[in-house]
């Protein structure tokens, strides 16, 4: 299982996106307040930015003000990008199939709480 803290300053608010623009699925707050938040085999870790105190090697993420790209395999990039713009993220680009197949295969988005995700279609393969 792999855990991800993503610090917010709105714990509920930011669960209440994620499990409608990710179909995460939320359990009970931890004994520290985070809401876990879980997908398959990921535990998206929702934690307040106030009291959230990460670790040394995450601490440059945090002193600027943003998170690594965060990404995520769907089957349908055109999708998740629509579900996560109407729980009120940011679209920043989607790139187009250029094997000809319908849709697009890569994504940007900016959530709410200045996280920035990609979206990949499952299986694509960018050009080298």
């Amino acid at each position: 299982m792999i855990t991800l803290d993503v610090p917010v300053p709105d714990v509920a608010a930011a669960a209440a996106f994620y499990v409608h623009a990710f179909g995460v699925e939320p359990v009970p707050l931890d004994a520290t307040g985070a809401c876990p938040l879980v997908y398959d085999e990921f535990v998206l870790r929702v934690c307040d930015e106030t009291t959230h105190v990460p670790n040394d090697s995450d601490q440059v993420f945090y002193q600027k003000g943003r998170t690594p790209r965060l990404e995520m395999r769907v089957d349908d990039v055109d999708g998740a990008v629509d579900y996560a713009t109407e729980a009120g993220a940011k679209e920043l680009f989607r790139l187009p199939a250029t094997d000809g197949s319908p849709g697009h295969v890569y994504a940007h988005i900016l959530d709410p709480f200045g996280h920035l995700w990609s979206f990949t279609r499952e299986g694509y393969s960018a050009p080298r």
